[in-house]
């Protein structure tokens, strides 16, 4: 989930973000309300690659059960970092590694048909942005997860995929929104958004947001300030992410927000090198 930026001053490749969360019920009935979750930041890199054993690389380490869910601020998905994502998504065996993987800044138009990155045992969710260049919104769904777009919850005019999804087994569903709020956002975008997740907030479901918001909530006194946080705040989201997710600035710019942030347990952010293959970065 990294924002533009090297790691190290002697790298000239800027930083791509990824982010998982994980909402383990392996020790609860399908019942249970209650999930344990994280979310790892990473960034992609190729050079210290073992050609011999590619899936150790892009081993999560993720537990085996439970609803994992991702975020990668790809600006730009090109053909080189969708042979990644493939490898994110799948185990060596070929079982789900992530059931839902976000991507933000697609730079995919309506005229891209899905099946140029499809990926078998994954479904496809998109919110393109159509009247300039850059931006949009994609989600690859695990096929044994339901998913239910909430296209009544999405304003036409905001980057936001909504989902109404449960965890394996269990009938409690939540909403899952994929947001990219860019850094041009206006007054009048961030009233938009509000009122976006107000509506979504008023059906009274556990909701988790997830995404690029370009705020900085590593800086207390403006973040606190902001008038979009100060409404998501009034709502009762909490903010997860604590790490730095742009490194150049020092600042974190990626969030996960939730209503019941006593259902997660856990946020891990590792970093990994970039790989001079990796030319666009940031959702």
């Amino acid at each position: 989930m990294l924002n533009p930026g090297p790691l190290h001053s002697e790298l000239v490749c800027p930083s791509e973000r990824l982010g998982f969360c994980n909402e383990s019920f392996s020790s609860l009935d399908s019942e249970s309300d209650g999930h344990v979750s994280f979310a790892s930041q990473f960034n992609s890199s190729m050079d210290s690659l073992d050609d011999s054993e590619p899936h150790l690389y892009f081993n999560l380490n993720l537990p085996s059960k439970g609803l994992r869910i991702g975020h990668w601020n790809v600006n730009h998905l090109t053909s080189s970092k969708f042979d990644q994502i493939k490898m994110f998504l799948k185990n060596k065996d070929g079982t789900p590694q992530v059931d839902v993987l976000w991507l933000n800044e697609t730079f995919l138009k309506p005229t891209i048909p899905d099946t140029l990155y499809s990926i078998p045992g994954f479904t496809i969710f998109r919110r393109d942005r159509r009247m300039k260049n850059g931006g949009g919104v994609l989600a690859f769904v695990n096929d044994e997860l339901s998913a239910i777009r909430r296209t009544d919850l999405e304003d036409s005019n905001l980057e936001i995929l909504c989902l109404e999804t449960a965890p394996f087994k269990s009938k409690r569903s939540f909403l899952l929104a994929g947001i990219y709020r860019p850094p041009s956002s206006t007054r009048a975008d961030d009233i938009a958004l509000e009122n976006n997740i107000e509506k979504a907030d008023l059906l009274n479901k556990e909701t988790i947001l997830i995404g690029d918001f370009n705020i900085d909530a590593s800086n207390p006194q403006a973040y606190n300030k902001h008038r979009l946080c100060k409404s998501l705040n009034s709502m009762n989201f909490k903010q997860l992410v604590s790490t730095t997710t742009r490194p150049v600035s020092n600042a974190c710019l990626d969030h996960i927000h939730t209503n019941n942030p006593q259902r997660i347990q856990n946020i891990v952010c590792p970093n990994i090198l970039v790989s001079p293959i990796i030319y666009q970065s940031s959702q």
